[in-house]
């Protein structure tokens, strides 16, 4: 029942106040390196590989030039030494008033899985990870922006077994 009401309360409130915010979604490409590790060790980077995600934003109403945000952005990357990612991150944007562009910062927790080809056959490293990044957006249409460049990364939170990303990239972000 109060699982139910918390439901119906957040939705309400989103519901309420997208006249006067902003949802997103975007696509991007990248240049991927995903590295991993056992019992402590230095991790074992594997670089260069071309990985594709995307993600949700919701920007909460406000007038302001620096806007405060959530977004969840998942991103995979197939190659061999590969893996993927999921996190769910606290943002930050600045909307210039004169400037044609939109800087952003984003940090929150999530998942990391990375392959590790070689190690006892291929298997993969699934943790809790921290995930930091910020990019460049420039806007080209009413609703359309390019994002210009998006750096990313992740890094476990665990001591015995780690993964981490790092991600260079652009796309595409549509606004609602």
């Amino acid at each position: 029942m109060v699982r139910g009401s918390l439901s119906a309360f957040f939705v309400l409130i989103l519901f309420g106040s997208v006249a006067h915010a902003q949802f997103s979604i975007y696509g991007t490409a990248a240049v991927t390196d995903y590295g991993h590790t056992f019992n402590g060790g230095s991790l074992t980077i594997y670089s260069g590989n071309v990985g594709y995600g995307g993600g949700v934003s919701y920007m909460f109403p406000s007038d302001r030039r620096l806007r405060f945000g959530v977004d969840y952005r998942g991103y995979v990357t197939p190659a061999t030494q590969g893996g993927n990612t999921g996190v769910l991150s606290f943002r930050v944007g600045l909307v210039p008033r004169r400037a044609p562009f939109r800087p952003y910062f984003v940090i929150g927790p999530g998942y990391a899985s990375a392959k590790t080809p070689g190690v006892a056959g291929s298997q993969s490293i699934d943790v809790a990870v921290l995930g930091l990044g910020g990019g460049l957006d420039i806007p080209v249409a009413r609703h359309l922006d390019l994002r210009v460049i998006e750096v990313e990364s992740t890094e476990s939170i665990t001591s015995t077994k780690k993964a981490g990303t790092a991600s260079l990239g652009g796309g595409v972000v549509v606004h609602f």
